[in-house]
């Protein structure tokens, strides 16, 4: 249900969302939500096709087992070929099955929160930093990524500001190839 309150927390209407769950407490909480819900199983074509998959913005996918998440993402494609799906896996080995299987984003709670964790050594900022792009509701704090030029001091090298908070904004896909030895973050 978490998923539910943040889609609502971020401005999405509670009739636009849609819960299918077999189980009854779990309906109750969305219900209280004021989400439409559906007593069903998703891992079967016709109870995707009676909430109109094929016409969602988007599908997260949360069963609680892997195997039965990845099976609703295989269903779900099928069904709605350019559908964003996200996926919840908890097992490493199965975030590559559930990919092919057609998600878009598969989301391992346990890598995120060890993600979180290990930046939380790193620097102080680190983990406050990507909560910030976690959180989407916020603008992540600009940070300046200084290059070192090798034979120049430190005074005298240039430095560039990429506004990343920015590319990030423009959901379009960047890659960067820098070695760690070029650059240093600094606020």
């Amino acid at each position: 249900m978490e998923a539910v309150a943040e889609l609502i927390r971020r401005g999405r209407k509670p009739g636009e969302i849609v819960v299918i769950d077999p189980r009854a407490d779990a309906l109750d909480k969305a219900e209280s939500k004021d989400v439409v819900v559906l007593a069903g199983d998703a891992t079967r074509n016709v109870t995707l096709e009676a909430v109109k998959v094929g016409r969602a913005s988007a599908l997260i996918v949360a069963a609680g087992r892997d195997d039965t998440s990845t099976l609703i993402v295989l269903i779900a494609r099928r069904l709605a070929a350019d559908l964003p799906i996200s996926v919840v896996i908890r097992s490493e080995d199965n975030e590559s099955p559930a990919t092919q299987a057609g998600a878009n984003t598969v989301i391992n709670p346990a890598s995120f929160a060890g993600l979180l964790l290990a930046g939380s050594t790193s620097g102080p900022h680190l983990a406050d930093y990507l909560m910030d792009l976690a959180d989407g509701s916020r603008r992540p704090p600009r940070r300046g990524v200084a290059l070192r030029t090798g034979g120049r001091s430190e005074r005298d090298r240039p430095a560039a500001i990429l506004p990343i908070s920015d590319i990030l904004a423009d959901q379009r896909s960047t890659k960067f190839e820098m070695r760690p030895s070029q650059a240093t973050l600094s606020d």
